[in-house]
């Protein structure tokens, strides 16, 4: 398949970075978790003074190195982009975007699935632009070029591991929520991330 061009490569990064962030925003406001990379980062903003856009940012650094040694200069250079542009606007969107709305239990419902949808809308995005949000995905990646294990069966793991610490730090109400989130944004994926659907002219 041929490569998009640049510009609609870097439309296609800030659109999909802004639906995710939004997403993870959505999250914080109702105090639930995602899976993988993020859900790391926001588990540590729990317990630790650092805000969901620096720790997002930092755990990220050492998984550019296999993704550029292992997938390529393209993919680090555009899972940077994202990752970068997420960090910044989950940490200034309270700036622009007041949510008030979050505080009962039906609410806490909606926020969870809203943000699975933007999340996984935001993530077909990515992967159709080479990239990705970084952290587990390139791990994922990389385990299955080397040994050949299933990428999704990685990020799963990744995901429950992120999503079973989080009883650390959430009520059980919380953590069901948070795992309904992130089953929303598999089953965007499942549906729509298949690329016999997809073709480049």
């Amino acid at each position: 398949m041929k490569q998009h061009p640049v510009f609609e490569d870097m439309f296609a990064l800030i659109s999909a970075s802004g639906l995710i962030s939004l997403g993870v925003f959505f999250l914080q406001k109702a105090s639930l978790l995602s899976g993988g990379t993020a859900g790391l980062a926001l588990v540590s903003t729990y317990l630790t003074d650092y805000s969901f856009g620096q720790a997002f940012f930092f755990l990220n650094l050492p998984f550019y190195i296999l993704a550029w040694f292992h997938i390529g200069p393209r993919f680090t250079f555009n899972t940077l982009i994202s990752v970068t542009i997420i960090s910044v606007c989950v940490d200034h969107l309270d700036q622009v975007v007041i949510i008030r709305f979050l505080e009962s239990p039906y609410t806490t419902v909606y926020a969870a699935v809203v943000s699975g949808l933007l999340t996984g809308v935001g993530m077909l995005i990515l992967f159709r632009h080479n990239s990705s949000l970084g952290g587990v995905g390139i791990l994922a990646v990389f385990l299955h070029k080397k040994l050949n294990l299933p990428a999704g069966a990685v990020l799963l793991f990744g995901d429950l591991l992120v999503l079973g610490a989080s009883f650390y730090v959430l009520d059980p109400y919380h953590v069901i929520l948070s795992v309904l989130s992130a089953a929303f944004v598999s089953l965007v994926l499942m549906i729509n991330h298949k690329p016999y659907r997809y073709q480049l002219r």
